[in-house]
């Protein structure tokens, strides 16, 4: 091969490597906001834990009487909680995000 032929080949191997480069950084953004947004979950998941903790206690802390008074005090909303696997809504993705594979692991205290 003549190095003019040889240098249209580099330059094809280089121009795919960029292409997969980009895509591969376009998923790891993808992944990043799917584990920020699995993160934020988690603290209004346990915001809401410590919350329905806090009013069982008071709860088991009152007689049986002023709990019969005070009903509405045991009904507690809890917000719907975001598809994990859904797309973020900030920003349309290009490629819909698929599941983490290691949702087995064990949580990490933040």
């Amino acid at each position: 091969e003549s190095e003019s032929e040889d240098e249209e080949e580099l330059q094809i191997i280089l121009q795919e490597l960029q292409k997969q480069n980009e895509e591969l950084e376009i998923k790891n953004t993808h992944l990043n906001q799917a584990i920020h947004e699995e993160r934020e979950a988690i603290i209004e998941l346990r915001v809401q834990l410590r919350l329905l903790q806090s009013q069982k206690l008071q709860q088991e802390q009152q007689s049986p009487e002023a709990r019969a008074e005070e009903p509405a005090r045991r009904n507690i909303s809890v917000l719907p909680q975001r598809d994990p696997a859904a797309p973020p809504e900030a920003k349309p993705a290009k490629e819909p995000l698929k599941p983490s594979p290691i949702k087995d692991r064990r949580e990490t205290p933040l």
